[in-house]
């Protein structure tokens, strides 16, 4: 979610600098590519956020908290680079089939370890516990997030 808000922000100001550069890049971009600078981009978005607030919207609806081993704020600069860490071990670069390896490998070592590899040594992640709020937020953000996608399918269909 972050990637794509990024990329609407940058696509807005191109387009009112820029917009035939803008339609050039974007009408020829590779969807591969594409996907890649979009999870890149999040990386960055989501890092900053991570970092000012310790959690992200999503985690939040999960009950997340991402903090350093003495218990504060893992900072601007540590929440991205933790993000960017994540975007090459656990996401492969969005990269086909690197990306599915990457995934299943992270989950691998989080059954065995209890910890994923951009964790180990530098934050903990806390969870809260299953009350009925966190269940009824947990089921009400998957039901947003289809909502969402949803209506970006519609709207790219226009």
């Amino acid at each position: 979610m972050f990637g794509v808000l990024a990329w609407f922000l940058i696509g807005f100001g191109w387009y009112s600098i820029a917009p035939l550069q803008a339609d050039q890049f974007f009408t020829q971009l590779n969807p591969t590519l594409d996907a890649i600078l979009t999870l890149a981009l999040g990386s960055l978005v989501t890092g900053l956020v991570l970092g000012f607030v310790e959690t992200t919207p999503a985690k939040s609806i999960f009950g997340i908290r991402v903090k350093d081993l003495k218990g504060q704020s893992i900072g601007v600069s540590n929440g991205i680079a933790r993000d960017l860490t994540i975007l090459f071990k656990g996401l492969g670069l969005g990269i086909p089939f690197v990306s599915l390896i990457t995934l299943v490998l992270s989950y691998q070592r989080l059954k065995k370890d209890h910890v994923m590899s951009w964790d180990a040594g530098q934050f903990t992640v806390t969870y809260r516990r299953n009350t009925g709020s966190q269940i009824a937020m947990t089921i009400a953000g998957v039901i947003l997030y289809f909502v969402i996608v949803a209506i970006v399918f519609v709207l790219a269909e226009m």
